[in-house]
């Protein structure tokens, strides 16, 4: 089998752009949750966000076109692609464009620009849009897949474009085919992540109805504590993560810096319920289990799991059944943190933000904290790395991440000596 290794980062975070300011700021546990500024909340019963400030696509080389016709969501994985591009210090003069592939994952494509639009068109809601002449990023956002499509044609790689849209598990599971591109042969080099911008009134509105954001409005620094006993609900983030995965021997003949090997993903679905997950985790567990079977792995073997950790009093809860019932007496050896805590709920980015941290783990050995871990929870009573960063001896480590809908993914990636 073809090996896979990650070997260029790249990241827009609320709390850092790049891999290094985002890094940074995970360590030291900078939350970037505030109250929103893009629209008027002050009706909304939760108004807090983690959006990404200063954000100018111009300092990414989008060109004039980019800029004026791509939704928010595309346009932070330009940003990301070109910054994991030079991360991994890939020639494109010499790379064989029709061997490298684009895998984007979203969750809801571009809610920013219909939004937007919607409200200009119909000056919100009192006039209709038929006859109306629609501004032409509209066209654009129509095609769910304008994240993927808008880096091939950038770059002009040759090889799959292809957008995966499993909610929360949409970042990871690009990358797993991604993974499976280059094992298969049909790639040696593929970008890969997600991407996402949803931070609009009807998005925000929505979860509010859900009950599944946090209404901590007066300190939103603490809103988000993924495991703690006083949780009450996840902060909405943004943002794109984009990572460069080469076949290995590609990787090593170029001289390329490897951060990690991935070692096997899996997915499954829980079919139980569109939001709610089952008692103790259910398939979650096993899709843990899966992944490590497929990457010849034991549960004894991982160091560190960086969990899907929303911050909701049932996604925690079920989660941490879950690792217990996977990785038994080890569960209570493994450290166990959430960058949702730090960043919200980034969409279709979050388990691509996580892949990140991994790979940022294993480099540094470090493990950045769960912030807002001050009440424990006698049903979440895994070690969460709680408040503080901590050094520790890395070299399997693994990721989670549960999507409406019931998706389940697990990733391992492995450090190479």
């Amino acid at each position: 089998m073809r090996r896979v290794v990650i070997t260029g980062l790249g990241t827009i975070a609320p709390n850092g752009i790049g891999k290094d300011a985002f890094w940074d700021a995970c360590v030291n546990g900078v939350s970037a949750a505030a109250l929103i500024t893009k629209f008027d909340v002050s009706k909304m019963p939760s108004q807090i966000a983690c959006e990404v400030k200063n954000f100018n696509p111009a300092d990414y080389s989008l060109t004039p076109w980019e800029i004026d016709s791509l939704d928010r969501h595309a346009q932070f994985g330009l940003a990301a692609a070109k910054q994991a591009i030079e991360d991994a210090q890939l020639d494109l003069a010499t790379l064989d464009h029709d061997r490298t592939g684009v895998f984007m994952g979203t969750t809801n494509s571009a809610p920013d620009t219909f939004e937007r639009v919607w409200e200009d068109v119909t000056n919100k809601g009192e006039l209709s849009m038929i006859g109306k002449q629609l501004p032409k990023e509209f066209s654009y956002a129509l095609l769910s897949n304008s994240a993927a499509m808008s880096i091939a044609i950038h770059y002009g790689f040759h090889g799959p474009s292809i957008v995966v849209s499993d909610a929360c598990s949409s970042g990871v599971n690009a990358v797993d085919q991604a993974t499976i591109a280059i094992r298969d042969g049909v790639c040696d080099t593929a970008l890969a992540g997600g991407t996402d911008a949803s931070i609009t009134p009807m998005g925000l509105d929505c979860y509010c109805v859900l009950g599944a954001v946090s209404r901590r409005n007066d300190a939103p620094t603490k809103a988000s504590r993924p495991f703690d006993r006083d949780r009450d609900g996840f902060v909405l983030g943004e943002g794109s993560a984009v990572m460069i995965l080469e076949e290995y021997e590609h990787a090593v003949k170029r001289g390329a810096t490897i951060y990690a090997e991935i070692m096997g993903i899996a997915n499954n679905t829980n079919a139980y319920h569109m939001t709610a997950l089952p008692e103790g985790g259910g398939p979650l567990g096993q899709v843990i289990l899966e992944a490590l079977r497929r990457g010849g792995l034991k549960p004894t073997d991982v160091d560190y799991l960086n969990a899907h950790g929303t911050s909701t009093q049932l996604n925690d809860k079920s989660e941490s059944g879950a690792i217990k019932a996977a990785f038994g007496d080890h569960a209570y050896k493994l450290a166990v943190n959430s960058t949702k805590c730090v960043i919200g709920h980034t969409q279709g980015a979050a388990s691509a933000h996580q892949l990140i941290v991994l790979c940022m783990s294993l480099r540094d050995q470090i493990i950045h904290p769960t912030i807002n871990q001050e009440n424990p929870d006698p049903e979440c009573d895994l070690d969460y790395v709680p408040n503080t960063a901590r050094e520790a001896r890395l070299n399997v480590v693994m990721s989670n991440a549960s999507g409406f809908g019931g998706f389940n993914s697990s990733i391992v990636l492995r450090r190479l000596t």
